[in-house]
């Protein structure tokens, strides 16, 4: 039996309530971008970000994942990087 563990989609309505991994350095760019913001938060942006960008959102079966701070914690991008740092070590 063949399990397929990934699913490519390259016509999903929006991520949101995910984790999604993204390079740094695009995340920075995105979060730069004031044009693809409609609120304080970052889900949008990404999600316009992929749309004007043709990029598919790759989705794990089963997958577990541990949501960082979501945004509520000021320089929250500071804390999970030494979360990351230190877990990864």
């Amino acid at each position: 039996m063949h399990y397929k563990l990934f699913i490519d989609d390259d016509n999903s309505p929006y991520l949101c309530n995910s984790i999604f991994c993204i390079k740094t350095d695009t995340y920075t760019q995105i979060l730069s971008d004031k044009s693809l913001y409609v609120d304080a938060f970052d889900e949008v942006c990404v999600n316009k970000y992929c749309w004007n960008n043709n990029m598919n959102h790759l989705f794990v079966k089963n997958g577990y994942a541990i949501h960082m701070y979501y945004n509520w914690k000021a320089n929250h991008i500071e804390y999970e990087k030494q979360f990351c740092d230190a877990f990864f070590e």
